[in-house]
């Protein structure tokens, strides 16, 4: 994959509570797999939990309705011509389950539980059967990286900070920020920390290596860290908050999807 196709296949998402009283920014990706087309996006973006900070006195609201806004595509003769917008919108308990899947292996967390949640055990990732029209802005399974990261290597983080498109509301377009790995392994083999942090409305966005010329679509970022949360810093030291990527490769297989 060359620059274009990274940035023209990050899907912009915007998730509403039930009574569609408050709305998120948040960013994914599709992939056509088995099974047909899958969003995937961040387990804490459709639940509204705090994955770092599970709280079971504050239930959140329950964030029913994911819009997912693309580019347009309009294939001519010999050319295909990516403008605009395309959205449609997604309803995330459709017979009153969620409709997501996510890692097999969870955390007990009755409370939740009882609101119909799962908790995740190490991999902050969701994937959503969605039917979608542009099999041109989905990624393959043959392009997701089957190599490893080595800990100083650059990565590229292609999303919505705040919602944000460089080209204006109707025309969705990501930002690129690069970012390098500073540490291969936090948590679990799985999942890795970046030097530095995205954006609010960044989580859920694809995270790509580059081998030569080419991309590859190596994870998802899911959010950020504080390394001084331990030492009770009030507020925290913001320029010293470091991101977390999630490879694709491990989650699939931490989500039973086993490479054939």
């Amino acid at each position: 994959m060359h620059i274009q196709e990274v940035t023209s296949r990050t899907m912009r998402l915007l998730i509403s509570t039930e009574d569609r009283t408050e709305t998120f920014n948040a960013s994914g990706f599709l992939i056509s797999e088995e099974g047909g087309i899958h969003l995937y996006t961040c387990w804490h973006v459709v639940s509204g939990v705090d994955w770092h900070n599970i709280s079971p006195l504050l239930p959140p609201k329950r964030r029913r309705w994911l819009s997912l806004v693309s580019q347009h595509v309009e294939v001519l003769p010999g050319l295909t011509k990516l403008g605009g917008t395309h959205s449609f919108e997604i309803d995330l308990y459709p017979q009153g389950e969620p409709i997501w899947e996510m890692e097999r292996t969870t955390r007990p967390a009755p409370d939740l539980n009882a609101i119909g949640i799962q908790v995740p055990n190490v991999i902050d990732m969701v994937r959503i059967p969605v039917a979608f029209p542009f099999d041109e802005l989905c990624f393959d399974r043959s392009e997701l990286a089957n190599f490893m990261v080595t800990t100083g290597d650059d990565l590229l983080l292609s999303g919505f900070p705040y919602g944000y498109s460089a080209l204006g509301e109707y025309s969705p377009a990501p930002v690129v920020l690069k970012r390098s790995l500073a540490s291969h392994r936090y948590l679990s083999p799985t999942v890795g920390l970046l030097d530095g942090a995205g954006f609010e409305g960044m989580s859920g966005c694809p995270v790509f290596a580059k081998v030569g010329d080419q991309y590859w679509l190596y994870g998802m970022y899911n959010g950020r860290i504080f390394p001084d949360a331990s030492l009770k810093h009030k507020p925290t030291d913001q320029l010293a908050a470091l991101g977390y990527v999630t490879t694709m490769f491990g989650a699939r297989a931490f989500m039973g999807l086993l490479p054939s």
